[in-house]
């Protein structure tokens, strides 16, 4: 395999930048429940399919859709009193 010429690499790098200037739009969507989640770029195959279905399916253009902000954090559990203690295990008979 040959080495690439400075230009062929400057060439080379200018179009690796493009690809990714073009690809960080910044919108994604997010599928999934739980813990299983996937984030798609929505200019990549799998956003347009995704764009497509929903624009199909349910007459929603995602595209013309406000951005939606994150969803707040929960809030962290109030500390217990120190007079309540856990059940520590099972009692019979």
């Amino acid at each position: 395999m040959s080495r690439l010429s400075k230009e062929e690499r400057a060439e080379l790098v200018r179009q690796l930048q493009e690809d990714d200037d073009a690809a960080d739009d910044g919108i994604e969507y997010e599928i999934g429940r739980g813990d299983n989640y996937a984030r798609v770029p929505a200019k990549s195959k799998v956003g347009q399919k995704i764009n497509a279905f929903f624009k199909d399916s349910f007459g929603i253009d995602l595209d013309d859709e406000p951005v939606q902000e994150a969803e707040p954090k929960a809030k962290p559990a109030a500390k217990s009193d120190s007079n309540v203690r856990p059940f520590g295990g099972r009692r019979t008979g």
